[in-house]
């Protein structure tokens, strides 16, 4: 599980380091193992974002099947559902992609 925590300015880092806190808490209590955990500073309307650009790209390549944010909006201040379909893209494709060569491997 991937937990990213975001705020929008550097004079927010006390609510970066809280957010993280309850991230942190909420997955101890319900038992979610936190592979890496994703800390950004950074406006929710900028996609240039260094870690949310790296994000993306994990998730493009496969590497990452679940993440875990406190609010949508921390993820992005829009188009969170274009971001949501993008991902559930990516992963039919890489299940289509393994299936595809696992028919391959049997021939």
């Amino acid at each position: 599980m991937i937990v990213y925590c975001r705020v929008s300015s550097s004079n927010q880092k006390d609510d970066l380091e809280s957010q993280v806190k309850s991230m942190e808490s909420y997955c101890s209590s319900n038992g979610i193992k936190i592979d890496e955990l994703i800390k950004e500073i950074g406006g929710g309307m900028d996609f240039k974002r260094k870690k949310f650009l790296q994000l993306m790209d994990d998730v493009a390549k496969g590497e990452i099947s679940k993440i875990l944010i406190a609010h949508k909006d921390r993820l992005s201040r829009f188009g969170f559902d274009v971001l949501v379909m993008f991902a559930v893209l990516m992963v039919v494709s890489w299940k289509s992609l393994i299936k595809s060569l696992c028919r391959q491997k049997k021939k």
